[in-house]
């Protein structure tokens, strides 16, 4: 049986990586927003709020995020 991941889950996950790993969140409409910094989201009941440094906050449904990337590691 396949274990579910939540992307709740998996958002408080790669922000408790220390030190801090840069992501990006993909919406299920392919729109991507990058996260530089550990206090850029807040992780609300059905949105997360992402703040982005010289412009307006955004909202974004927990439901329509498909996926959380992170960039491979240097060899």
């Amino acid at each position: 049986m396949s274990e579910e991941i939540s992307i709740v889950g998996e958002l408080h996950r790669v922000l408790e990586l220390r030190p801090f790993k840069p992501f990006v969140i993909v919406m299920n409409s392919g729109d991507r927003y990058e996260v530089t910094g550990l206090h850029q989201v807040a992780i609300g009941r059905s949105v997360i709020v992402l703040m982005r440094e010289g412009e307006n906050s955004m909202f974004l449904r927990i439901s329509q995020i498909s996926s959380l990337e992170m960039p491979e590691p240097a060899i």
